[in-house]
């Protein structure tokens, strides 16, 4: 067998040139001199005023908190005054202003967030039926005005289905409710 050779190349280094230094004192130039001296010079501090010069970083250490104190800290905030659900409507409605608004997000979000999987409190017939019950007072009493009636459908039942003729109720989903001051 052939025995394949690889041809090595020689790089080529170009050389630089580097200043002779002569160390021979009788031979350096008199501007050399200078420049030696110059760079030979030691820098020395300027010096210093206790005035001019900002003061050194000092640790301070406070006095550890009493557990009585630690305990205050850690107790939860006082809750704000806890309305009933007709006093935050009317809340809600006081601040939009005059005209009819959908109120349907705004009642959802009066009941509190339920658990992974589980359906919410407001999609039950009984929970749509105190709804409707709360409603109709508030409306009776003249503190809110609804248009067409709708909140009366709440909690009842009806067939969206013809086929299988399954029971469906009537809740915040399918009820569009407007109401006004």
């Amino acid at each position: 067998m052939a025995k394949v050779s690889k041809n090595k190349k020689e790089e080529v280094v170009p050389e630089i040139e580097q200043p002779i230094i002569e160390s021979n004192p009788e031979v350096i130039s008199e501007e050399s001199k200078e420049e030696i001296a110059e760079t030979e010079k030691v820098v020395e501090p300027a010096p210093s005023n206790k005035e001019d010069s900002p003061e050194a970083p000092v640790m301070v250490t406070e006095t550890p908190i009493e557990k009585e104190k630690l305990y205050e800290y850690a107790k939860p905030a006082p809750k704000q005054e806890d309305l009933s659900m007709e006093e935050k409507l009317m809340k809600f409605l006081q601040a939009r202003g005059s005209g009819y608004f959908k109120v349907n997000d705004f009642l959802k979000s009066l009941y509190p967030i339920t658990k992974f999987n589980e359906q919410p409190n407001w999609l039950g017939q009984g929970e749509s039926k105190r709804l409707r019950n709360m409603l109709e007072t508030m409306r009776m009493n003249g503190q809110i005005k609804i248009s067409n009636d709708m909140h009366r459908r709440l909690g009842t039942f009806h067939y969206p289905d013809t086929t299988t003729l399954k029971t469906d109720y009537y809740n915040l989903n399918n009820v569009p409710l407007e109401c006004s001051m």
